[in-house]
C-alpha cells in the first residue's frame, strides 16, 4: 500500500515537474519533498493508529480484555462467536468452577 502511494505521488510529482507546472528550482524541490513526507508518513501513522501490525498478525482494532490476567482457571465454555453483535450482560465465557475466583470485584462482575 505504502509503495502504491508513493509511486502515484513519485509520478504526480514528474508530471508537475515535466510539464513546467513546476520550476525546478530549489525551494520548489524542497516543498515537494516536505509535502510528500507529510502526506505518506501521515498515511502511515494513521494507518498504525487504526489497524495495528507485527509480524505475525493484523488486527482490524484493538484487543480488549475480557478478563484480567490474573484470574487463574481454565475457560470451559465460549458463548459468543466473532463479530456477533452484544448486549450489555450477556455471558462471554465460563470458568471452570474447579479454579474459584479469588477477587472479589471480578466475583462481582461476573454475577
Amino acid at each position: 500500500m505504502i509503495a502504491f502511494l508513493v509511486t502515484i505521488y513519485a509520478a504526480a510529482v514528474l508530471t508537475l515537474f515535466k510539464l513546467k507546472l513546476v520550476k525546478p528550482r530549489p525551494y520548489p524541490i524542497a516543498i515537494v519533498i516536505l509535502v510528500g513526507v507529510l502526506m505518506i508518513g501521515g498515511v502511515v501513522v494513521a494507518w498504525m493508529q487504526y489497524a495495528p501490525m507485527s509480524s505475525n498478525l493484523v488486527t482490524s482494532q484493538y484487543v480488549v480484555q475480557l478478563v484480567p490476567y490474573n484470574v487463574k482457571g481454565f475457560v470451559k465454555k465460549v458463548f459468543v462467536k466473532a463479530n456477533e453483535p452484544l448486549k450489555k450482560g450477556d455471558p462471554l465465557l465460563e470458568i471452570d468452577p474447579q479454579h474459584p475466583i479469588k477477587t472479589p470485584w471480578i466475583r462481582s462482575m461476573l454475577s
